[in-house]
């Protein structure tokens, strides 16, 4: 993987920097720990619109959480440091330890001293390193996307900026939970966020790779009452399925709105044009 390094001379700089300014993280963040902005917030902060209400925030369902990773381990407890201390006030509430990341809720206050809104922020303590070995791990090339506030600066896979313009949608080959039945779900529910959210569509080779998993399982199920363990790369959620669904029906969307869907059609089972896009949420 090669990465590419900018420094943040983007058009819309003083957006983004407002944008940031009013999650509260600047202002609580200590000056000499070095950590980056990495996946999901960072590319909804180059690419997704702003509310029409307010251009100061993303737009809804653009990202569901901040995740910040470190260049050791030291900046890592330096920043966790801080909000076990901001635990004592109003503004961060902690919500939950794993052996991957500690998961808070960053409150935001008014001038008034009223709550406003907030975010989760996620410290993610498994992947520590370099921009590279901490952009290896991600999944989702359009995602590969790093911002480290101490230094300005953004970092990249080479083609993710390309994958935008070219409006594709590609899987990296970190790709763990395509290997784990359990965990099909949630990779392709995330590609699926990624298809909506910036209207991208698949790319050729993370086509291919998805026909053949389709080929393998095409009967991948949960079934209603079934308690399961939802994984995400940072935590382990049990939930219980509410509706009996297929994994491919629930995310048709990623084959039928390919502009080769009539040639992807005989390849496929258990999707069809009439499957909703947006399958409501099985849990």
């Amino acid at each position: 993987m090669e990465i590419k390094k900018y420094k943040n001379n983007f058009k819309h700089k003083s957006n983004i920097q407002a944008v940031l300014d009013s999650t509260y993280l600047t202002s609580i963040m200590p000056e000499n720990c070095n950590y980056y902005l990495g996946g999901g917030f960072p590319t909804a902060l180059l690419f997704a619109p702003r509310k029409a209400n307010s251009l100061n925030m993303i737009a809804n369902d653009y990202y569901s959480d901040i995740d910040l990773f470190f260049s050791t381990k030291k900046d890592f407890q330096d920043a966790r440091e801080i909000f076990e201390l901001l635990r004592q006030t109003p503004t961060v509430r902690k919500e939950i330890e794993t052996e991957n990341a500690v998961t808070y809720i960053l409150y935001v206050q008014k001038k008034n001293g009223a709550l406003s809104h907030f975010n989760t922020i996620q410290l993610v303590k498994t992947y520590v390193g370099t921009p590279t070995e901490i952009l290896s791990t991600f999944d989702i090339v359009n995602a590969r996307v790093l911002y480290s506030l101490k230094e300005d600066t953004w970092y990249f896979d080479k083609r993710t900026l390309a994958a935008f313009a070219s409006k594709r949608l590609i899987l990296s080959t970190s790709t763990p939970y395509l290997d784990e039945e359990d965990s099909i779900f949630f990779q392709l529910e995330r590609l699926s966020k990624y298809a909506i959210r910036y209207d991208l569509e698949l790319d050729n080779q993370s086509l291919y790779r998805l026909i053949n998993l389709n080929k393998q399982k095409p009967n991948l199920s949960f079934y209603k009452n079934e308690k399961v363990s939802l994984r995400g790369y940072y935590s382990v959620y049990s939930k219980t399925i509410q509706n009996t669904f297929n994994v491919w029906t629930a995310f048709s969307n990623l084959f039928t709105d390919n502009r080769h869907w009539q040639k992807i059609k005989p390849l496929v089972k258990n999707i069809s044009k009439s499957d909703n896009k947006n399958a409501e949420s099985p849990f």
